[in-house]
């Protein structure tokens, strides 16, 4: 409710406010979808393909190992309905080390993936992404573009969101 209020007074303020300042222009406020930005946009990037690749990999190598301790249990009730204790054991110490090399393996993988994934969002790739919302803001008259996934907003018109255009600039810079 406080929320509300403080939004309503700061919108009111600048209503009472503009005819005192008549000579001012009214400033073009622009949103952009960054993280929609991203998504499309570096989709196809080649770092998404490296890190599509490994993703991958790391799938395709914990289904096999997953596939192996399943084919080890089944080994293991075959072996407890013939009743050979000494092949039970060592199938359940097996079952238990892939299960751990499992969970370790993911551990692992899934640090390296994040690794690789930082690597990709570097800074040459998040300043290209800015320098096109200059470029669309500036030849779009925008004074002020806001960053549309963080903030609130109780009404705005679609005209304001930038967001495809920046896209399409990008991926026509880019030769896409």
């Amino acid at each position: 409710m406080r929320l509300h209020n403080a939004m309503l007074l700061s919108a009111l303020s600048i209503v009472i406010a503009l005819p005192v300042y008549p000579e001012q222009d009214i400033p073009k406020i622009g949103l952009v979808d960054s993280s929609k930005i991203i998504a499309n946009y570096f989709q196809d990037s080649k770092a998404m393909r490296d890190l599509m690749e490994l993703k991958e990999s790391i799938l395709a190598v914990s289904q096999e190992i997953k596939d192996e301790i399943l084919d080890l249990k089944r080994q293991k009730v075959e072996a407890e309905r013939r009743g050979t204790k000494e092949e039970t054991l060592r199938l359940e110490r097996l079952i238990v080390e892939k299960e751990r090399f499992l969970k370790e393996y993911l551990q692992v993988k899934n640090a390296e993936y994040k690794h690789h994934q930082k690597l990709a969002m570097d800074d040459a790739f998040l300043t290209e992404i800015a320098e096109a919302i200059e470029f669309i803001a500036i030849s779009e008259g925008f004074t002020i573009v806001l960053e549309k996934q963080n903030a609130i907003f109780l009404y705005y018109a679609m005209d304001v969101d930038i967001t495809d255009k920046v896209l399409k600039y990008l991926l026509e810079r880019s030769g896409r």
